[in-house]
């Protein structure tokens, strides 16, 4: 199986997080390629299997909290218009409650007729 693991990091949090999935998932045989949002191509996108998203929860609980700005551009510029092959993870790291940052990233999948397996916050 093609993993493909898209994130972006502002603090580092997000990438060491991305970097513990990608080990575990290479120790059990997976193919696994990990792009940065910012130079993702859409080939490698449709090239994947299964579509991982990671993102730090930027925003504060009273003003809305939401994935960071590369991802919310990525879901908007670089998913394929059928993502209904194409199942998803999407995650978040976050030092406070997440509330529903992560509902930006089920959206744009459910748009695309995507199938998400999972939001994962923690």
């Amino acid at each position: 199986m093609r993993i493909l693991i898209v994130y972006t990091s502002q603090s580092g949090n997000t990438k060491k997080v991305v970097d513990l999935v990608k080990e575990q998932l290479l120790s059990r045989g997976y193919n696994v390629i990990v792009k940065n949002v910012l130079t993702v191509t859409p080939e490698k996108v449709d090239e994947a299997e299964l579509l991982v998203i990671g993102t730090p929860v930027h925003g504060f609980i009273l003003f809305g909290q939401k994935p960071a700005k590369p991802v919310r551009e990525f879901l908007n510029s670089q998913l394929p218009d059928d993502l209904s092959n194409k199942p998803v993870i999407g995650f978040a790291t976050y030092l406070f409650f997440p509330s529903k940052a992560l509902k930006p990233i089920e959206d744009a999948i459910k748009s695309q007729n995507g199938k998400l397996l999972d939001l994962i916050t923690n």
